[in-house]
C-alpha cells in the first residue's frame, strides 16, 4: 500500500539505524508512522510503502518499508515545509507572506529567482542570503537522499554513503557507481552492479570490469586462495561477464599499474590483491628474521631437563619423547612448530612451557584465534590467555572503516616467548598483523593440528610453515589422552588415517545411527535432541548439545536445521517475546552465534564488571531478554559476557542450534551430533569429518547414511588452495630446521 503525506512531528528517531516514529498528516487526519527512513524531518512530504498494523500498546500505525521524499506541490504543503524550522531565516509570519505573494510558485522562485523575495516585507539582503544558503543546503541534502532512494538504496546505506561522500555523493556515484563497492561497507559487487544497471552503465564499462575482477579475487580469498593464476583469472572473468579476453586483460593490467593488484612472475604468472601479496612477503621476511636473531634469554638444556622432570613429578604424569622434544625445542629454539591430533598432549606441552617460563622468570604470552580456544588455554594453564585481536589491542575506526592494532612495530609485545594455539585457523593477513608486534628476539611456539580444516581466510599458514622445512617441527603421533572406554580420540585418528571408526559400544561415547532418507534423519535428530539424549545423559538440549553439519543449505543444512530446532526446543509462545529481522526470527532463550566481527559493540563481564568492546566471528551465546519496542536484545556469550544488540547489529547474528563444521573450529562441545547424507563430492573430505569429530568432548553421534560417511573417510583429497608463503620463504637462504616425527 502506498500513501502520501506531510510529517507533522517526530516522536522518536534512532540516529544509528534511522528507526523513526512520527505523526503524518494523511487524508484529512493524522496517523502514526513507524519504520526505517533516512533524513525524515518535520515538514517533509513523503511517499511511503507499507501497511496499516495494530499495536497492542500504541494502537493503529502505518508500518512503512520504504520512504521516499517528494517536493511539496501545493500551498499548504509548501507552507508546512517552510515553517518546519529547517530553513533558517523563515518563520511562520515570513512564510505566510511568501506564500501569499508567490503561491505554488514559491519553491521555483527560491530556486531560480531568489532576488524576488526582497519584495516580501521583512526580507532584506542579509536575511535573503541566510534563506538561500539554508534552503540550498536543505534541498541539496534532500536531492541527494531522493537520488539515492531512486536507486533503491536503504536508509542505513544512505547514511554510510553521505558520511563518506558528503555533498559530492551524487557526483561521485554518477561518474562511477562501482566506487560504492570499494568505499562503502555493506555494498558488495552485486548491489553496486544493480545500482549501475539502473543508471544505465554499460556491461562492458571499464569500471564494471575492474570492480568485478577485484570482487572475484576477494571472493576467492574468502575461500582460502591467496592468489589466482593469471590465465585462470582471465578465463573465469571472461566467461562470467561474457566479454572478450582482450578487454579483460587490459583491465587486469590497468589494475596492476594502479597497484591494486600484484603480478608475481614465475612458471605460471599469479595475480594477487595488493594486501595479500604484501602479507605473504612480510610474513616470510619476519619469520626468517625471528629465526635468525638471538633470543632475549636462553636457558641451559641441563636446566630444562631438570625442570621437565620436576614438572612430571609434580603433575604425576609421564611425558613421551616427542613431548619432551617439543618442550626443549620451544625453550631453546627461536621458532618451534608443534602439530598433532587430539589427545597427543599439546595442552600438556603448553602447561609445561608456561610452568618452566615462570620458574625462570620469562615473560610468556598465550594466544589463540578464537575466544573459546583462548579460554581453554587459560583454564588448562592457570595463566591469562587472549585472542590474537585482544593481544594486539585492536581498534576499529568506524568512520574510516579501518581495523588497526595498537601493538605493532612501533609498540611491540614485550615477551620472551609467545605461544599460539589453534594455528590452523590463522590466515595470512592476521598472521602478518601478529608478527608485526613480535620482536625478532622473541621465541615463537606455533601449535596446531595440520589435519584440521585450514583457515577461512586466505593462505595456508600452518601447513606452509611445516611444509617449508625452514623451522623445527615436532609431530605428535602417540595418543596420550584417552579416557577409559572413550572412542572419540581413537576414532578421530582412525578417520584421519582413512579407516572407519569403532562405534556403538555399550556405554560408549561414539555412535553411528544409520538412516538413508533425509526425512528419517530429521525426525530422529529431533527425537534425539529433545527427548532421548536429555533423558538418558541428563543433558540440557540447548546448552549441552551442538549440531555440526557440512552444509548451509538443503534439508540438513544449518538454515533448515536451525528453524526446525528453534521450533522444537524453543517454540513460539505468547508469553515469550520475539523479534523479526529480515528472514530471521529471534526468540527469548534462543542459542545464537555472531558470524561477523563487530569491533565496536560494547560488552560487560558479569563477574568482574569489566567493560570492553568487540564480539567476534564464531562466538556463541543465548538471548536473555528482548525489547520488542526498541527491537533490541541482550545476549550473554560464554556465560558472562553480556552484550546489548541494537536492531542494526542483528544482521550479524544467526541462530546456532546448528552450525557449519567450518564455524565450529576452535570450539569444544559436550555433545556433538553430525548429520550426514548426500554431500557434494568437492566437500566429501576426510579432514572436514575429522574436524567435526574432534569438536566433541564427551559424546559424538553421527546420524545418517553410512555410504556418505565412508565416502568422506576414504577421500584423501584436501581442498587445494593457492598459497605462496613457501615460495616467499624460498627466496631466503634456508636456516637450520628439524622435522621430528615420533
Amino acid at each position: 500500500m502506498r500513501i502520501n503525506g506531510v510529517v507533522e512531528e517526530i516522536i522518536y528517531k534512532n540516529d544509528d539505524n534511522h528507526y523513526t516514529v512520527a505523526v503524518m498528516a494523511y487524508n484529512h487526519s493524522y496517523i502514526t508512522i513507524v519504520g526505517y527512513g533516512y533524513g525524515i524531518k518535520k515538514g517533509d512530504e513523503v511517499e511511503l510503502d507499507g501497511e496499516f498494523v495494530f499495536h497492542d500498546a500504541y494502537g493503529e500505525q502505518f508500518k512503512f518499508t520504504t520512504a521516499v521524499m517528494t517536493m511539496p506541490n501545493n500551498e499548504e504543503s509548501i507552507l508546512k515545509f517552510l515553517t518546519s524550522g529547517n530553513i533558517k531565516g523563515i518563520g511562520p509570519s515570513i512564510a505566510e507572506k511568501i506564500i501569499d505573494k508567490f503561491g505554488e510558485e514559491t519553491l521555483d522562485i527560491i530556486n531560480f529567482n531568489p532576488d524576488k523575495l526582497l519584495k516580501v516585507n521583512g526580507i532584506g539582503k542579509s536575511k535573503l542570503k541566510q534563506i538561500v544558503e539554508s534552503y540550498s543546503q536543505v534541498v541539496g541534502n534532500r536531492d541527494t537522499i531522493m537520488f539515492l532512494q531512486s536507486l533503491e538504496i536503504g536508509a542505513g546505506l544512505i547514511n554510510r554513503i553521505i558520511k563518506i561522500y558528503g555533498a559530492r555523493s551524487r557526483e561521485i556515484i554518477t561518474k562511477n557507481p562501482y566506487r560504492l563497492y570499494d568505499d562503502i561497507d555493506g555494498i558488495g559487487f552485486v548491489k553496486a552492479d544493480a545500482i549501475a544497471s539502473k543508471m544505465g552503465v554499460e556491461k562492458a564499462s571499464k569500471y564494471r570490469i575492474r570492480s568485478f575482477i577485484k570482487h572475484y579475487l576477494y571472493e576467492s580469498a574468502n575461500n582460502g586462495n591467496a592468489y589466482i593464476y593469471f590465465n585462470d583469472l582471465l578465463m573465469y572473468i571472461s566467461n562470467l561477464l561474457d566479454l572478450d579476453k582482450e578487454l579483460i586483460q587490459t583491465q587486469i593490467e590497468e589494475l596492476i599499474i594502479k597497484g591494486d593488484l600484484i603480478q608475481e612472475i614465475g612458471e605460471k604468472a599469479k595475480i594477487y590483491l595488493n594486501s595479500i601479496y604484501n602479507s605473504e612477503v612480510q610474513v616470510a621476511a619476519k619469520l626468517i628474521a625471528i629465526n635468525s636473531f638471538s633470543a632475549f634469554k636462553d636457558i641451559n638444556e641441563t636446566q630444562i631437563i631438570k625442570i621437565v622432570n620436576d614438572f612430571q613429578a609434580n603433575e604425576s604424569i609421564y611425558l613421551n619423547d616427542a613431548q619432551i622434544n617439543a618442550i626443549k625445542s620451544s625453550l631453546s629454539k627461536k621458532i618451534t612448530v608443534i602439530t598433532g591430533g587430539p589427545g597427543t598432549g599439546k595442552t600438556t606441552i603448553i602447561k609445561a612451557i608456561v610452568d618452566i617460563c615462570k620458574y625462570f622468570d620469562l615473560k610468556v604470552h598465550l594466544t589463540a584465534p578464537t575466544g573459546r580456544a583462548a579460554k581453554r588455554m587459560e583454564e588448562s594453564t592457570a595463566s591469562e590467555a587472549k585472542t590474537i585481536h585482544r593481544l594486539l589491542e585492536y581498534q576499529y575506526i568506524e568512520d574510516l572503516d579501518v581495523l588497526t592494532f595498537n601493538k605493532n612495530e612501533e609498540d611491540p609485545l614485550k615477551s620472551d616467548i609467545i605461544i599460539i594455539d589453534e594455528a590452523s585457523m590463522i590466515d595470512i593477513n592476521l598472521f602478518n598483523y601478529f608478527l608485526k608486534a613480535v620482536t625478532v628476539e622473541t621465541k615463537l611456539v606455533i601449535i596446531g593440528d595440520a589435519d584440521q580444516l585450514p583457515s577461512i581466510g586466505p593462505g595456508n599458514v600452518l601447513q606452509d610453515i611445516i611444509d617449508s622445512y625452514f623451522f623445527t617441527t615436532i609431530r605428535l603421533n602417540e595418543i596420550y589422552r584417552q579416557g577409559e572406554n572413550s572412542l572419540i580420540v581413537l576414532n578421530a585418528h582412525l578417520i584421519n588415517h582413512g579407516n572407519m571408526p569403532k562405534v556403538n559400544e555399550k556405554e560408549g561415547d561414539f555412535f553411528v545411527m544409520q538412516y538413508n532418507k533425509q526425512n528419517e534423519i530429521l525426525e530422529n535428530l529431533k527425537s534425539l535432541i529433545s527427548e532421548r539424549l536429555p533423558k538418558f545423559y541428563n543433558l540440557d538440549p540447548v546448552k549441552d548439545i551442538q549440531i555440526i553439519t557440512p552444509l548451509k543449505n538443503g534439508v540438513l543444512g544449518t538454515r533448515n536445521l536451525n528453524e526446525l530446532m528453534q521450533n522444537t526446543l524453543n517454540p513460539q509462545d505468547d508469553e515469550k517475546p520475539e523479534i523479526q529481522f529480515q528472514s530471521k526470527k529471534f526468540r527469548l532463550g534462543d542459542k545464537v552465534m555472531q558470524f561477523k566481527n563487530n569491533y565496536n559493540i560494547q560488552w560487560i563481564d558479569r563477574n568482574s564488571h569489566q567493560r570492553g568492546e568487540g564480539v567476534f566471528n564464531g562466538e556463541i551465546g543465548f538471548i536473555e531478554s528482548i525489547d520488542v519496542v526498541r527491537k533490541s536484545m541482550k545476549v550473554v556469550f560464554d556465560e558472562n559476557k553480556e552484550v546489548d544488540f541494537e536492531y542494526k547489529d542483528l544482521n550479524d547474528i544467526e541462530l546456532s542450534y546448528s552450525i557449519t563444521i567450518h564455524k565450529s573450529q576452535g570450539s569444544e562441545f559436550k555433545t556433538v551430533i553430525i548429520p550426514i547424507s548426500y554431500i557434494p563430492p568437492k566437500m566429501a573430505s576426510k579432514n572436514l569429518l575429522y574436524t567435526a569429530v574432534t569438536r566433541g568432548k564427551n559424546l559424538v553421534i553421527i546420524i545418517g547414511d553410512r555410504k556418505y560417511l565412508q565416502l568422506m573417510i576414504q577421500s584423501d583429497e584436501k581442498k587445494e588452495r593457492n598459497s605462496g608463503l613457501i615460495d616467499q620463504l624460498k627466496k631466503f637462504e634456508k636456516p637450520y630446521g628439524e622435522d621430528i616425527n615420533i
